[in-house]
């Protein structure tokens, strides 16, 4: 009798990723900002971090630039958050990713002089492919921007290798302007009874501050006085 085996040799394989995104040296940031207010977002000052005051409008750019060999399929972006909290300093995020890459990030921040919030400003996502620094392309499959806040992002879709097809999405934040108004300025109102006296006699004094902390009093009586109240006074003039 005979016997026969069988051999099955399992290899284990890894899979690698086909097309790879923002790792040349001349790759810009995958995230930036620019306070647009003061450059606008056609200039040299995008950067990751930038400084604004309350009321300023703040635009950023998720860059991609697909530095591998295959195209990159299904290509999407992603930009968080959508609006913060009050503070002096909040962190944005930007990510690309694709079906056939490994996603990359970047951050930037936004310094501010008060104490604010940063929100969305509606309608301003734009898309500039195929190195275009104005304007913008319509979206693709019917979307109108505000997927780039969702965790699925932004669909751009299939990108193929090379700088002519790098390019970016464009959106902008404005700060908010909660700053407190400035106090209004103290006033005090003040009547003498009988208003005419002669030299020796006496005036009752009736006094209403508003906006006041204290009350001092000079020339034919002195010193400090509570904000509102009465006195009589015999001055020697």
């Amino acid at each position: 009798m005979c016997a026969v085996f069988t051999v099955v040799l399992v290899a284990n394989a890894s899979y690698a990723f086909a097309a790879s995104f923002n790792n040349n040296p001349n790759d810009y940031a995958t995230l930036r900002v620019v306070n647009y207010t003061v450059y606008g977002d056609i200039n040299q000052n995008w950067s990751t971090s930038t400084s604004g005051n309350a009321g300023e409008i703040m635009g950023f750019a998720v860059y991609y630039h697909n530095t591998s060999n295959e195209t990159a399929t299904d290509v999407r972006v992603r930009f968080t958050p959508q609006s913060t909290g009050s503070g002096t300093n909040h962190q944005f995020n930007g990510t690309v990713l694709a079906s056939n890459a490994t996603s990359v990030s970047g951050s930037s921040n936004v310094s501010i002089s008060s104490s604010q919030s940063m929100n969305y400003i509606s309608g301003t996502v734009t898309w500039r492919p195929n190195q275009t620094i104005s304007g913008s392309q319509s979206f693709l499959y019917g979307q109108n921007g505000t997927e780039i806040f969702t965790s699925a992002g932004l669909r751009l879709g299939d990108i193929a290798p090379g700088w002519n097809t790098q390019g970016s999405v464009v959106l902008r934040l404005k700060i908010s302007n909660n700053t407190p108004p400035p106090p209004p300025l103290p006033s005090v109102s003040i009547t003498a009874n009988p208003s005419n006296i002669n030299q020796g006699n006496s005036s009752s004094l009736n006094w209403t501050s508003t906006n006041a902390a204290s009350c001092f009093a000079s020339g034919g009586w002195s010193g400090t006085k509570i904000l509102s109240g009465n006195q009589t006074v015999s001055p020697n003039q």
